[in-house]
């Protein structure tokens, strides 16, 4: 068990299961709601000066998921030296579900994926760009896959 566990290399965006309570239900069938506690998702962001791309991606993520109890939004700031620090503060503010990590310096996307993973809560990870280059709206359709609760 570790970050090896909960990580897979060269996939920009996946949910990982995590052991953790509740994690044996997942399969189990009890449960026909993605969105079950047991459910609830790490959406991990890492980012070095990406604060034009956060200004376009959070205001997005906050209508998607701002009122979504089950989804916990981490933003890793990387040591950025523009004003993407700013940008997040400003964008989650009032959001109980997202945090801001900041990095010292930056050390690279790999220390900062390390560091979201570290804080998450979440017994599913995903991980995404700032640029949210993969489709974050299909989230749900994709825990409920790998939870078996689909219909694909």
């Amino acid at each position: 068990d570790g970050i090896r566990d909960k990580l897979v290399t060269g996939v920009q965006t996946c949910a990982l299961p995590i052991s953790g309570p509740g994690y044996s239900e997942m399969g189990s069938g009890q449960h026909d709601d993605w969105r079950h506690p047991a459910a609830t998702i790490s959406l991990i962001i890492p980012a070095y000066n990406e604060a034009r791309h956060l200004a376009e991606t959070l205001p997005r993520l906050r209508a998607e998921f701002h009122a979504d109890p089950n989804i916990e939004l981490i933003i890793v700031d990387d040591g950025s030296t523009d004003q993407t620090a700013d940008i997040v503060a400003r964008f989650i503010d009032d959001w109980e579900g997202a945090r801001l990590i900041r990095m010292p310096w930056n050390q690279g996307k790999g220390s900062a994926i390390k560091a979201g993973i570290g804080a998450a809560r979440g017994t599913r990870i995903v991980f995404s760009d700032a640029d949210l280059s993969a489709d974050i709206s299909d989230l749900p359709r994709l825990v409920a896959a790998q939870i078996g609760r689909a219909h694909v």
